[in-house]
């Protein structure tokens, strides 16, 4: 009884890591959302740069409802290389 236990957990196992793995690849884009005279790659890369995190403007992390605090620099990139102009 005790080793069918086990082998039944042992597939219950082998299921749930073969399904996160199958979960951890990625799909691709549909033929159907390429955009017409777009080249597949290209797609596939404004795809991925999409899925990227992004920066949260000042008014975003001020809405949004987490006690963390982001600084961000008023100076300019000419304030930071030190032209006094």
């Amino acid at each position: 009884m005790r080793r069918r236990e086990a082998i039944a957990r042992n597939e219950q196992r082998a299921i749930a890591a073969y399904e996160q793995q199958r979960a951890s690849i990625w799909t691709g884009l549909a033929a159907d959302s390429l955009p017409v005279g777009v080249a597949p790659a290209a797609a596939m890369l404004q795809a991925a740069h999409d899925a990227e995190p992004r920066r949260q403007t000042p008014l975003e992390a001020a809405l949004s409802n987490n006690s963390e605090m982001t600084y961000h620099s008023i100076r300019t990139m000419s304030d930071e290389d030190g032209d006094a102009s």
